[in-house]
């Protein structure tokens, strides 16, 4: 994934988008499985951030990285 990330953050966001998002998401994911949770918190972060750049707003474009900010802001406290 890290390999894959550097790819797209070379890539316009306009061109990249929601790739990039995904990336981002799976990253913080695998982040969280092991128990990196300030990592994932970070990748999770930037994923929302580039998606409201992009106007993805629905649930289907934001949803899993929301939800993961989430658990993963109290998996750290």
């Amino acid at each position: 994934f890290n390999d894959t990330l550097s790819i797209y953050e070379k890539i316009p966001i306009d061109q990249s988008g929601s790739k990039l998002v995904t990336v981002l998401t799976k990253l913080g994911t695998a982040h969280l499985f092991l128990n990196d949770h300030e990592k994932a918190i970070t990748y999770f972060e930037r994923s929302l951030s580039i998606a409201r750049q992009l106007g993805l707003n629905s649930d289907d474009d934001i949803q899993e990285p929301t939800n993961n900010l989430e658990f993963a802001r109290r998996m750290s406290s």
